[in-house]
C-alpha cells in the first residue's frame, strides 16, 4: 500500500490503480534526485557539529548535561526561547480519602532515588552551542515539586486547571510538579509535566507508578525513549524512506477549510471534561458495530467539529499519535504524529466503515515510519534555531486515545483511587487537543483548546456534549443501551456536573448553526 492519501484518490471515479502508483513512483524518484543533489552537504555539516558539541559536553560536564533528542526537543522548542505553557500536559487523580502529604513526599523521594528512569525528573533543559540540553538541577528538592494547593472557594476543578495552565515552570528547574488538593474526605492529585519529558501515556503511567502503592498483579511499567532503535525498525525506515517526497508534499498541499489553526496562540487555555463513563458498553458497541473504540472515537471527534466548528467543507485533517510497537508489553512511548484526513462527508455506520477502511489503510502505508524518520532522526541533527524557522502544517486538532493501565483496585496509601483524567495540550500551530483517557473500566472524554479556539466557553461545552451523545447514538443502532452509572463506577460528579445533551437539542444546534 502506498501513501495514506491515495486512499482518498481511490475513491474518485475514472481514476486508475495503475495510473496512481506510477504517479507516485515517478514523483518520489524526482523528489529524492532533489533531495540527494540539494540536503547531503548542509546535513553532514550540521552532524558532525552536532557529534562535536555532544563529545565536549560529555567531556566538560561529566554526564550532567547532555543533548536532547529532536523528538524532545520538538515539544521545548516553544518554552525554551520564550516560556509558554502550549506544551503542558496535565491529569489527576481522585483518591476516596486524605492523603499524607509528608509520607506522600517520602514515597515519591525514595521512588526517585531507587529507579533510574526517575532520575530524568531532576533534569531541566536549556540552551547549549545551539541545542537543547538536559541539565542536571543541583537544587533539585521533592518539596519543590510536590505542594499541597488550597481548596478554591467557589472555582470549579475546571477554573483551577484553566488558571493552573497559564502558569510556566521556574527557569533551571525541572518541569513536572504534582499539586495535592484536599477537598473533604477526598484528595485530587493534579500532575503537571513539560511534554519533552514524555509522551502522554507513557508518563502518566510512569507517574502512577511513582506515587501508587505497590501492587504485585500490576503489569511492570517501564518508559522507554521515543526514539526506537532496533534493527527491524531500521529496516522498515529504509523501507518507507523512498515515499518521503510524496507524503511531504502531500502534508503541505492538502487544504483546510475550519478556523481552528490558531496563528497567534494565547497563555489562555480552556479546558472541558466529561464524567467519567462505563468502558463495557463501548466496548460491545465497537464489537457489534466490527470496528476499535478507536474508530468510535474518532468518529464522535467528526461530530463534534460538525456541530460546532466547521465551516461548509469536505475536508478535515487531524494529527493522531500512532505507536510503532503495537505489540510491546511495555508502556509504548514510541509514537509519531501523523496527519489524517477524516471522512467528514459520511454519517451512522457508514462513516464507522469509512473510518475503519482508513485506519486499515493507515496501518498498511509508511506514512507512520515516513514522519517517525524525519521526527526523530532527520531533524535530530538539526540546531534548535534551524528547526524553528520550519512552517508547521497547520491541522485542525490533535487526537489522542490514552490508554492508561491503572488497575482498577489502585490505591494510595490504602486509599481507592476512584478516577483518572487528564489531557493532551495544544501544540505548535494546533488550536485543539481531544482526547479519550481511558482505564479498564471507565473512560472519559476530554478537551483542552486555546482560547482563541473557542470564542464562547459554551462552544466547547456543546461540542463535547456532543461527543458524548453521539457514543449513545451508535450503541443504540448497535442494539446496546448505555449502562446506568453505579456505586462501582467511579465518578468526578463532585466536582463537575455531568454534561448531557438530548437528540432534539442536537438537532436544534445543528439545524440553527445551518441556518446561519
Amino acid at each position: 500500500m502506498g501513501p495514506l492519501w491515495l486512499y482518498r484518490l481511490y475513491l474518485r471515479k475514472g481514476i486508475q490503480t495503475a495510473l496512481i502508483r506510477w504517479s507516485v513512483l515517478v514523483s518520489n524518484l524526482v523528489g529524492w534526485v532533489v533531495i540527494l543533489c540539494v540536503f547531503p552537504v548542509p546535513y553532514l555539516m550540521f552532524l558532525s557539529y552536532r557529534l562535536g558539541v555532544s563529545l565536549w559536553l560529555r567531556c566538560r560536564h561529566r554526564g550532567e548535561v547532555k543533548l536532547m533528542d529532536a523528538s524532545d526537543a520538538i515539544f521545548a522548542l516553544p518554552s525554551a526561547d520564550r516560556p509558554n505553557s502550549r506544551a503542558i500536559v496535565v491529569s489527576w487523580i481522585a483518591v476516596d480519602g486524605c492523603v499524607d502529604i509528608l509520607n506522600f513526599k517520602e514515597r515519591i523521594r525514595k521512588r526517585i532515588q531507587e529507579d533510574t528512569w526517575f532520575q530524568k525528573l531532576t533534569f531541566s533543559f536549556q540552551f547549549r552551542l545551539g541545542y537543547l540540553v538536559w541539565k542536571k538541577d543541583k537544587c533539585f528538592s521533592v518539596d519543590h515539586h510536590v505542594k499541597l494547593i488550597a481548596e478554591p472557594e467557589k472555582a470549579s476543578l475546571e477554573d483551577l486547571l484553566e488558571a493552573l495552565q497559564c502558569r510556566d515552570f521556574e527557569v533551571d528547574r525541572s518541569p513536572w510538579e504534582i499539586l495535592v488538593l484536599m477537598s473533604g474526605e477526598k484528595t485530587t492529585l493534579i500532575i503537571r509535566w513539560h511534554h519533552c519529558l514524555a509522551d502522554g501515556p507513557g508518563m502518566i503511567n510512569g507517574l502512577s507508578r511513582l506515587i501508587l502503592d505497590e501492587n504485585p498483579t500490576s503489569p511492570i511499567r517501564k518508559i522507554p525513549k521515543r526514539t526506537a532503535t532496533n534493527l527491524k525498525t531500521f529496516f522498515a525506515l529504509l523501507k518507507s524512506m523512498f515515499y518521503l517526497p510524496t507524503i511531504m508534499l502531500w502534508l503541505s498541499l492538502i487544504p483546510e477549510g475550519n478556523r481552528l489553526s490558531v496563528t497567534h496562540p494565547t497563555k489562555r487555555k480552556r479546558v472541558f471534561f466529561s464524567d467519567p463513563m462505563p468502558s463495557e458498553p463501548l466496548k460491545r458497541t465497537a464489537k457489534k458495530l466490527a470496528c476499535t473504540i478507536n474508530d468510535i472515537f474518532i468518529s464522535c471527534v467528526i461530530q463534534g467539529y460538525q456541530m460546532t466548528l466547521l465551516r461548509p467543507t469536505d475536508t478535515l485533517s487531524v494529527a493522531i499519535p500512532i505507536s510503532l510497537h503495537r505489540d510491546s508489553p511495555q508502556i509504548c512511548n514510541r509514537v509519531s504524529p501523523i496527519r489524517v484526513p477524516l471522512p467528514v462527508a459520511f454519517d451512522g455506520e457508514a462513516r464507522i466503515r469509512e473510518i475503519r477502511e482508513m485506519t486499515r489503510c493507515l496501518k498498511a502505508s509508511p506514512d507512520i515510519l515516513c514522519g517517525y524518520a524525519v521526527q526523530h532522526i532527520l531533524s535530530n541533527v538539526l540546531p534548535s534555531w534551524v528547526s524553528k524557522s520550519f512552517r508547521w502544517a497547520k491541522v485542525a486538532g490533535c487526537v489522542s486515545n490514552v490508554a492508561s493501565l491503572l488497575p482498577s483496585n489502585a490505591r494510595i496509601q490504602d486509599h481507592l483511587v476512584s478516577s483518572l483524567c487528564g489531557f493532551a495540550p495544544p501544540l505548535l500551530d494546533i488550536g485543539i487537543a481531544i482526547s479519550l483517557v481511558s482505564t479498564g473500566t471507565s473512560y472519559h472524554f476530554a478537551i483542552m483548546a486555546d482560547q482563541s479556539a473557542f470564542k464562547k466557553s459554551e462552544d466547547a461545552r456543546i461540542f463535547l456534549g456532543t461527543m458524548v451523545n453521539h457514543v449513545d447514538v451508535l450503541a443504540s443502532a448497535a442494539g446496546i443501551s448505555r449502562e446506568k452509572s453505579d456505586s462501582s463506577t467511579p465518578s468526578f460528579s463532585y466536582i463537575v456536573p455531568i454534561i448531557k445533551y438530548s437528540m432534539e437539542s442536537e438537532m436544534m444546534q445543528k439545524e440553527s448553526l445551518r441556518g446561519h
